[in-house]
Parts: structure tokens; C-alpha cells; sequence
């Protein structure tokens, strides 16, 4: 079973920070507010999430389990409170909370951190019913300035939806920032349904709520301190993959040398093809469409709305998280970022005008593997979605594995040839296959006489291997004589062979060269035994967007059979596959291997992936995914 797992980053802010814990209270904190006014409001924020070590799922029709994650994920640098007018939705005032009192409570509430009750002060300007939107930790994506915020130079005057569409890059908001220089993970309210989901029954006329309404502006202090807080939710702005290394080292299945079995070990993991752009605020564009998403497949749930509702401190009026947006740059085929992919110098770089470095030298052969596994190393990408259209490999954020397989204790060069992985050649087995591919020419040629010759009596040697592919290109091949000669003399083993042999040794050596290698096929070169693999991730996955091998025919959920690996009858293409890859913010995709089947590739992937559908009809690799509250995905397994 595949399982989401949503990290616990949805915090309820209430319009008064309320300690709304069952531990301590952290205490009360008065912001100052604006000139002009001497009006409070109350908020308090709180994070709410699941927890993995539950005995069962509790989401998403069983397909979401809830996490706390780790404690750094949880750090609150900056708070900062945004106030919308409640008819226009345009910006009206900003004020910067205290980021102190926030206490992490792993309750089984979906509330994993909360803050302390707060008290703001605010001007006449805001009144009950604007509409309130929290950031924490902005990552200085925007500055305070009195009451207004700057992007860069500009003063933001617009509104909401103009807000929620600015854009984050990797260059100015991604985990490596917020981690490595302590400014915490980004966060921001969460859109919530008021209508329950992932069941069989339809979530008819559900709404979603992103920014949460003031509901009283309280004249003095010791009102706003004896009021009620109004809950907000927040979530992460980043997506969270961690690689179990659970499969430790196993016998692949069906790769083998000879009749002798390999042994594979993970060695490696990379998370790669991610998205580089993320809205500040998840979109809801496209609401009212998710809504419907039902597989037709037996046992099919609408799955958008989750199933479980929030209910701490109270449940809200709209308790149920949902579990799919349009990302950022989401009806397009996007750029991602391939973190593997080489850089090069270009013209206009300072090394090249220098002279030091010329045009088109490698700069940087890409970001190398991790080797630490497990829940306390994660990788974090911006969310990334896309319709069915584009559920291809190049537009889907995917892990690369890095593998060695060896017969012994000692790795060794593998090799393949004519791109069959069940048959692999040590070093010396290759030449003696391309030596047989030689001998079967030269045999054919009538270049010999009968019982006098054998592949035994040519020597193969290895020449060249292209480094971007691992490729042979070429070898020498040099004949056992009677005296001893050069490698590639083409003297003929006395006695041997024909007089139609004689005296063309040039000729003879190249056609024989060449063609050996054409006969034995595309031979690639495993260095030391290792290999690549990917693994796309999924986020609805094979429980609530099933698909198997033969999709397109008549076993396909929705009984098409025009060929398709995504049928689309009517609808039924959105409501079967909609969301089957993915990665959405404040979700947790944990993955295992079950099982290494082949050999990968003999050298990682650089950004060259196809566009071919996600699904294909013929796999090396299948897995299991969990998504952890943060939402955490089943821990999706694969075999490579």
C-alpha cells in the first residue's frame, strides 16, 4: 500500500496567539501595531500534523500517515501576520509577530507545534471579517517596512491572488538556504475544505479556505487577552523525500554472470528533476475540478479532501486538508533543475575572459550522490505538478540510485552487450564474446582452413570507452601466430588460412574489428560494478490512481482500449491518473527498495530524460511510496 505521510507544518494561527496546548502555557506577548488606532486582534499559530507511528493510516482513505519529522523542520525564525480587506481581497496592513513560544507537542491531533497566545495591535483600519494570511520564516523573500511589504524595491499594493502568485526560485528559497544558514523552512497558510473527502461519497459544493477571517477587533488589551483566537493553518513551502536503505545487500534477481549470481548494495541517493519555481501561497486554481477526482477503479475514493478532520484546539470550521494543487509553472512543460547535469564555462564567465578557462571546459560535473539514509537525511524540493498530458518523465521530480553489483567480495568492471541485462561479462568474458563474434566473420569469410583456427588464437583488447555513455567504441584485435608480433599485426597464423586471406592483413584486421563489434551489439562498460537507476515519485500512487501493465487495454479502469497508456474517456483521464506522480509541499515521500531485478544504467542520468509516460509497459524498478504530517506518502518501495 502506498501511503502519504503530510508533515506536521500546518499551524493553526488563531487571531490570538492562544496557547493552545495540552502541556504548559507558553505565556502572552503584546506586538505593537500601527499608528492611528489602539484596536487588538488575536492569533495563534499552531502546526498541526500526523504521526507515522500510528497502528494504522489516518488519511486519505489509509493512503496518509502523520509525521513530526525532525526538530529543525520545526524552527520559527520570523512571523509575520498579513491583513487583506474582506470584500476586495486587497492588501491592507502587515505586522511582525513575535517569533518566540512556539512549543512542539507531538498531540494525535494533527497538531504537531503551536505558539503562544499573541496579541496584536492594530489600527482602525482593520476591522472584523479582513482576512488574515501568516508567513513564518520569510526566508527574506520580502521586508518589512513600516507596515507595508517589499519585494526587493517594490512595495506590494495588490492583492491577494497578486501575493499568493509571487514567486519563489531555488536561488532565493530552497532547503539548503533555509538549513544551512539557520532562516528557517518557509511557511504559509494552507488551503482547507470545509467538506470531507476520500470517500465514496462526493464531497458536493466543497469550498476551500486559504485566508482565515478576523472574527472580533478588540477594543482594549484585556479583551483581546480573555477572547478567543481565531485558527490558522500553516504548512511548509518545500516537499520532503527521504531513501530507507532498508534492502541492505540483496542477490539481484535476474542479472546474472554466467550461472553465478550478483550481489547489489545501495550505495547512493540524489533527489533530481525539481521543480525551480514555487508560489508563495499554494494555489487553488483548479478547486472545484479536484473536487471530483474519483478513479473508476474498483475501491476508488474522491480522493482531493482528506477524510480526517483537524481537531485541535477545536475543530475548525474547515478541518479537512487537501491533496493536490496546480504547481508553479504547472500546465507547461517546465525546466527543472537537474542536479546531476553539468555546467560548463560560457563565454561571458570572468575565468574565460581571463583566459584561465575557454568556452564550453567543464565547469562542474554535478552535484555528487548521498550516502546517508534514512528519516534523518532528507532531501527537500519545491512542489510539482502537472496534468495527465505532461505525466512524462522529464517533467516529474524523481530520485537517482546509485547501485554496485559485484560476484564476490571485490567489485569488478561489468560489462553488457546488445543491451540484454540478464547475460553480464566480466571483463574477460566480453573479450571472449566479441573473439567468438570475430572468429564466426572470419569463418564466414571462408578466410580459414577447416580445423586449423579458433576464437582462442585472437586476442581482444578493449581501446575505448566514451565517457558520457560508457560505451566500447572500439578494440584491437591482434591473431596468435607462430612467431611473436606487435598487437594488431596482422601476420596470420601459419598454415591457417586462405590464399584469399593473404596479403590483404590491413583490410582483414579492420573488417574483422568492425564487425565483431556490430555483431555482438552495444557493449557498455560498469565501472566497478555500479550503476543508476530512477525512481519517479508518486503521489496518489497505485492505490488511488491504479495502473498496470496493459493500462491501455481492456483491463484499464476505465475500459479503453484505443491504445493510450492514459485512456481518455470523457473525464475518466483526470479522475483515473490526475496526480498519480508528483510532489506537493508539506508532503513527505519516504522510499525503500524491494528488489533489484537488472543492472540500471551505466552512468547516472544529466538531464537527458525522455518524454516518454511516467508508466511504461516494460520496468526494471518497482517501489513503494509513503508520503509522511508533514503528509507522509506509503513508503513507496521499488525493484530495481
Amino acid at each position: 500500500m502506498k501511503k502519504l505521510f503530510f508533515l506536521g507544518a500546518l499551524f493553526a494561527v488563531g487571531l490570538s496567539f492562544t496557547a493552545c496546548s495540552d502541556k504548559d502555557d507558553v505565556g502572552t506577548e503584546v506586538q505593537q501595531g500601527e499608528n492611528g488606532g489602539n484596536n487588538y486582534i488575536a492569533i495563534s499559530i499552531n502546526l498541526p500534523t500526523d504521526r507515522v507511528n500510528m497502528s494504522r493510516a489516518d488519511d486519505n482513505a489509509g493512503n496518509i500517515t502523520f509525521d513530526d519529522g525532525l526538530d529543525t523542520e520545526y524552527e520559527v525564525k520570523d512571523a509575520t501576520l498579513l491583513v487583506f480587506d474582506k470584500t476586495s481581497q486587497n492588501f491592507k496592513k502587515a505586522y511582525s509577530l513575535s517569533k518566540d513560544g512556539f512549543t512542539k507537542d507531538g498531540t494525535d491531533k494533527q497538531v504537531t507545534s503551536h505558539g503562544t497566545k499573541i496579541i496584536q495591535m492594530v489600527g482602525t483600519s482593520v476591522v472584523a471579517g479582513d482576512l488574515a494570511l501568516v508567513v513564518l520564516n520569510n526566508n527574506d523573500l520580502f521586508t518589512l517596512s513600516g507596515n507595508n511589504i517589499v519585494f526587493g524595491e517594490e512595495t506590494f499594493s495588490g492583492t491577494y491572488s497578486q501575493f499568493q502568485a509571487k514567486t519563489a526560485t531555488t536561488t532565493g528559497l530552497d532547503a539548503s538556504s533555509m538549513m544551512g544558514s539557520g532562516k528557517g523552512f518557509y511557511m504559509a497558510n494552507a488551503p482547507l475544505s470545509d467538506k470531507q473527502g476520500s470517500t465514496t461519497t462526493a464531497p458536493t459544493g466543497a469550498a476551500v479556505q486559504v485566508l482565515v477571517p478576523i472574527t472580533t477587533v478588540y477594543k482594549t488589551y484585556a479583551e483581546a487577552e480573555a477572547g478567543a483566537a481565531d485558527q490558522i493553518y500553516v504548512e511548509r513551502g518545500m516537499a520532503k523525500v527521504t531513501m530507507n536503505q532498508t534492502i541492505g545487500t540483496t542477490t539481484m534477481q535476474n542479472s546474472k554472470v554466467g550461472d553465478q549470481n550478483l550481489t547489489a548494495t545501495l550505495d547512493g541517493w540524489t533527489l533530481d528533476n525539481c521543480n525551480p519555481n514555487s508560489y508563495l501561497v499554494r494555489s487553488t486554481d483548479g478547486h472545484a475540478g479536484f473536487v471530483t477526482l474519483k478513479s473508476v477503479a474498483t475501491g476508488g475514493v474522491y480522493r482531493y479532501i482528506g477524510n480526517s478532520q483537524i481537531t485541535y484546539p477545536t475543530i475548525p470550521s474547515y478541518p479537512y486538508r487537501t491533496y493536490f494543487a496546480k504547481s508553479h509553472g504547472y500546465d507547461a512543460a517546465k525546466t527543472l533543475n537537474r542536479v546531476l547535469a553539468p555546467t560548463y564555462y560560457a563565454a561571458g564567465d570572468e575565468e574565460v575572459a581571463a583566459g584561465t578557462k575557454v568556452e564550453g571546459e567543464l565547469k562542474t560535473p554535478g552535484t555528487s550522490f548521498s550516502t546517508d539514509f534514512g528519516n534523518a537525511n532528507p532531501q527537500y524540493c519545491f512542489e510539482n505538478t502537472f496534468p495527465v498530458s505532461l505525466q512524462v518523465v522529464n517533467n516529474t521530480t524523481l530520485v537517482q540510485l546509485k547501485v554496485t553489483a559485484k560476484t564476490g567480495s571485490t567489485p569488478e568492471d561489468l560489462y553488457t552487450a546488445g543491451g540484454n541485462k540478464t547475460n553480464i561479462y566480466t571483463e574477460t568474458t566480453i573479450k571472449e564474446l566479441i573473439a567468438s563474434a570475430a572468429y564466426d566473420y572470419v569463418v564466414s569469410q571462408n578466410w580459414v582452413k577447416e580445423g586449423t583456427f579458433s576464437s582462442k588464437d585472437i586476442t581482444v583488447n578493449l581501446k575505448e570507452v566514451n565517457s558520457a555513455t560508457n560505451e566500447v567504441t572500439a578494440v584491437t584485435i591482434s591473431y596468435n601466430t607462430t612467431t611473436n608480433t606487435s598487437e594488431g599485426d596482422a601476420t596470420l597464423k601459419a598454415g591457417a588460412f586462405t590464399e584469399d586471406a593473404e596479403g590483404t592483413s590491413g583490410t582483414f584486421v579492420a573488417s574483422v574489428n568492425t564487425t565483431a563489434l556490430q555483431a555482438v551489439g552495444t557493449v557498455l562498460k560498469y565501472v566497478g560494478g555500479v550503476s543508476y537507476y530512477h525512481i519517479r515519485i508518486k503521489h496518489f500512487g497505485d492505490d488511488l490512481t491504479p495502473w498496470n501493465n496493459g493500462e491501455y487495454g481492456s483491463t484499464a479502469p476505465s475500459g479503453n482500449t484505443t491504445g493510450t497508456i492514459y485512456p481518455a474517456n470523457g473525464s475518466n483521464q483526470d479522475n483515473n491518473y490526475l496526480g498519480r506522480y508528483g510532489v506537493l509541499r508539506n508532503n513527505w515521500y519516504d522510499l525503500k527498495i524491494n528488489k533489484i531485478n537488472y543492472l540500471g544504467d551505466a552512468v547516472p542520468k544529466t538531464g537527458n530524460w525522455p518524454g516518454t509516460p511516467d508508466d511504461e509497459l516494460d520496468n526494471y524498478i518497482t517501489f513503494q511510496i509513503n508520503i509522511l504530517s508533514w503528509a507522509k506518502h506509503v513508503t513507496q518501495a521499488a525493484d530495481l
